[in-house]
């Protein structure tokens, strides 16, 4: 199959399928490609893929994955979750990138690899599903292991926050006068 065939090709039925690994074999593409161009200039002599488990290297940074419709989307026009026809089959996934010289976190899409740019992820804030309570920033994300990213929710703004049902975390001083 070419990459991706299932964009207006398949119906969205297989994506179910546990042998549907169109999107992984989209996903593996670039770096395959860059593999074999590395491995024709001799680029890596003393590098091979036999030393990673399924002939790749795990991810370098955590993913932040949410259901179809849940929470931040890209915002690359382009990108396979913006496409009308694709949007409610793709999930908003995103590697978290952190950036401890500048104390930074930052969100790269995991199908196109697009950043978030610095001035938009300024007004995001990082809602808790357990506690249905938000926090301003993504330095939550950075403090988060990466099993427990799922428990959290990515917003553009506090009012999204809000609309989506999601309060403001009380600080422990707020907490401490309510006791």
């Amino acid at each position: 199959m070419h990459p991706l065939p299932r964009v207006n090709e398949l119906d969205a039925s297989f994506d179910s399928d546990r042998r549907a690994v169109y999107f992984q074999q989209a996903a593996y593409g670039v770096p395959v490609r860059m593999a074999l161009i590395s491995l024709m200039l001799h680029l890596h002599k003393n590098k091979s893929l036999h030393q990673f488990s399924g002939g790749f290297a795990a991810p370098e940074h955590p993913v932040y994955a949410q259901p179809i419709g849940t929470g931040l989307q890209c915002g690359n026009a382009n990108c396979i979750t913006c496409d009308p026809a694709e949007k409610q089959y793709a999930a908003n996934k995103f590697y978290v990138v952190a950036d401890e010289a500048r104390q930074q976190v930052r969100l790269r899409c995991v199908y196109c690899e697009t950043d978030i740019e610095d001035e938009a992820a300024a007004h995001f804030v990082v809602g808790d599903l357990s506690r249905k309570s938000f926090t301003p920033g993504l330095a939550a994300l950075s403090r988060t292991p990466g099993d427990k990213l799922k428990q959290l929710v990515i917003h553009r703004s506090e009012a999204d926050a809000i609309a989506a049902g999601f309060a403001p975390r009380e600080s422990g001083t707020a907490r401490a006068r309510l006791g």
